[in-house]
């Protein structure tokens, strides 16, 4: 099942302040999350202590916060591995 994507500007503005690598990696997964957000190779689990929000992993160290409405994934951050554990 194919999922509609609602990417918030603020995402859109984080991304392009990536190295060109990251921004590729990000957007790969991005895609990933539309086709099947629960592929194993994202590597998605829950957000610990943020209701309904999960995070998938992009590259080694970037991750992708979102949220699952109905058939639509919103996207809420894309951020390093270190910014998800709060380190």
């Amino acid at each position: 099942m194919a999922y509609d994507l609602d990417i918030p500007e603020s995402f859109r503005k984080t991304l392009r302040g990536k190295p060109p690598k990251s921004q590729e990696a990000i957007l790969d997964a991005v895609n990933l999350l539309a086709e099947d957000y629960r592929h194993p190779s994202l590597r998605a689990a829950k957000l610990t202590g943020a209701k309904g929000l999960f995070y998938a992993r992009a590259s080694r160290s970037d991750r992708v916060t979102y949220e699952v409405q109905g058939g639509t994934i919103v996207l809420r951050a894309n951020c390093s591995h270190q910014d998800i554990l709060g380190k």
